[in-house]
């Protein structure tokens, strides 16, 4: 299984932060079209726990991209620690939302009028946890080059040696 090398490959390019900034662009873009998807979850279920991840994210990657366009430079401990906490949250959503469905959804046997807004909410769901773990996915290598951004910042204080551009998270 190839799948931790390749994220971890993924995860040591070295190009500053406009990789960081592009896969936290993706991430404003995917909570954005998940945003959009809790819209009609919520005019079936009447459950406001679909709006929670996405508006987390915006809230979040908004925040980070604003400071970042200004010219701020997050230090890597919290840009770690976001990275983190958002990567867990998509993790728990996840796992919390398969409750929520089993406790929403009753079995229906057909094709039924009545079963409609049900088997539409299923579809929506399926594509929320979809868009959800791509969002993870992204803050897992968010972390990973974190993680890494900090470890090249401790090595080069231990050797006194200034690091140029690549001495923040983005």
């Amino acid at each position: 299984m190839q799948t931790p090398v390749q994220i971890s490959d993924l995860a040591a390019r070295s190009d500053g932060s406009s990789f960081s900034i592009i896969l936290r662009l993706i991430t404003l873009a995917l909570s954005v079209v998940l945003l959009i998807i809790s819209i009609p979850q919520f005019s079936i279920a009447h459950y406001w726990w679909f709006f929670i991840p996405s508006t987390v994210y915006l809230t979040w990657q908004t925040c980070i991209l604003v400071l970042a366009h200004r010219g701020v430079k997050i230090a890597p401990p919290v840009a770690l620690t976001l990275d983190l906490l958002m990567w867990l949250s998509a993790v728990a959503f996840i796992m919390l939302s398969y409750m929520f469905y089993d406790g929403f959804i009753y079995m229906c046997d057909d094709w039924l009028d009545p079963c409609q807004p049900y088997w539409t909410f299923l579809r929506l769901w399926i594509a929320g946890q979809v868009i959800t773990g791509l969002i993870g996915a992204i803050h897992l290598v968010l972390f990973i080059r974190d993680i890494m951004v900090l470890r090249r910042a401790k090595r080069a204080a231990a050797k006194n040696v200034e690091l140029v551009d690549r001495s923040h998270a983005a």
